[in-house]
């Protein structure tokens, strides 16, 4: 084997591990998607309905997200969204659709500036009873064992079609790595829930 062959050979390997060790740090870059599974029950814990979200079947709990709606005084609502993750993991991202709601301006997010970097708000040009709230690398209150994203939303019920008073679906999305020197593994869950609307509404 000639010199330059050697030389070409061993170049191949440098840019090979070159790219595999960016991969395996990057924080946009994973080598397995897996998707959690969800416990098919709903909870009620502290007056908010609550899913829970497990890796390896139901071996270990990953994340839990709980929400509820609610009217204020007045002619608003108020939307609480959590999700709950462990303290090891971070988020990547968070993508909340809310559909069957017309007009989309009713909802507003309350402190938008108050999330770093700010969300992406925006409704699709495909259908004009849906918002949609994109955050990418959330960042939320770290505890002991979890960390914890709270969201809250007004709904200003005064603004609501008629029409679209039946039900609310929210759909979930998020993703998260467990944080470590080599990030292998994506996390990511979907889910659709539906927030009763009709009965604050008069």
């Amino acid at each position: 084997m000639s010199q330059r062959v050697k030389l070409g050979i061993i170049a191949v390997v440098f840019v090979t591990i070159a790219v595999l060790s960016y991969a395996a740090v990057s924080d946009n870059i994973f080598f397995i998607e897996q998707k959690l599974a969800r416990d098919d029950s709903v909870f009620i814990e502290n007056d908010h309905y609550a899913l829970h979200f497990y890796k390896d079947g139901n071996a270990v709990e990953l994340a839990s997200i709980s929400y509820n709606i609610y009217q204020d005084s007045g002619n608003t609502a108020s939307i609480t969204f959590q999700l709950l993750h462990k303290i090891e993991y971070k988020v990547d991202s968070l993508i909340l659709r809310f559909k069957m709601l017309q007009p989309p301006s009713a909802l507003t997010l309350e402190d938008p500036e108050g999330y770093s970097p700010p969300p992406l708000i925006y409704t699709p040009t495909d259908d004009d009873s849906s918002v949609i709230f994109n955050f990418s690398d959330p960042e939320g209150t770290k505890g002991s064992l979890y960390g914890t994203i709270n969201l809250d939303f007004s709904l200003d019920l005064q603004e609501i079609d008629p029409l679209f008073t039946d039900k609310l679906i929210l759909d979930v999305a998020f993703s998260m790595h467990e944080e470590s020197i080599l990030k292998i593994v994506e996390h990511t869950a979907k889910v659709a829930v539906q927030l009763d609307i009709a009965s604050l509404i008069e």
